[in-house]
């Protein structure tokens, strides 16, 4: 490797550098980056949407998946029915909740973070597609 080469790969190396807070949560970094682009995306006039759709209309509710589940991460989880659970405190080092509102909140929680990975392979299935 050429002198010339070297100094070119050591400037792209600084020009591409993340802090460690935003490399320490990338998800919520990426997300949150995603998340605004799909939101100006969608408000965009749009000239067509993928052929498998009937109409602009239910491109946009697919969008809707997207941009939901993005947001979901990038505001670290607030509406995770196991949310409070996690982090409540016994009382007298009793559980406040009894074992069928725990089987609840986990059902719940399951059916929460489905609806997040329906909207990321949505995300991924339609990632080509995003143009206007």
């Amino acid at each position: 490797m050429n002198k010339r080469t070297k100094q070119l790969q050591r400037t792209m190396e600084k020009r591409n550098r993340y802090s460690k807070e935003q490399i320490w949560n990338l998800n919520i970094y990426l997300t949150d980056h995603i998340y605004c682009a799909l939101k100006q995306f969608k408000n965009q006039r749009m000239y067509s949407y993928p052929a498998q759709f009937n109409s602009e209309k239910e491109w946009i509710e697919i969008l809707d998946k997207i941009i939901w589940s993005m947001e979901e991460i990038k505001n670290d989880y607030p509406n995770d029915p196991l949310y409070n659970y996690k982090y409540c405190i016994p009382i007298d080092g009793k559980d406040i909740y009894s074992q069928e509102e725990r089987d609840k909140m986990e059902k719940e929680s399951d059916i929460y973070y489905k609806k997040i990975d329906e909207g990321l392979h949505l995300f991924a299935k339609f990632l080509q597609d995003l143009w206007i």
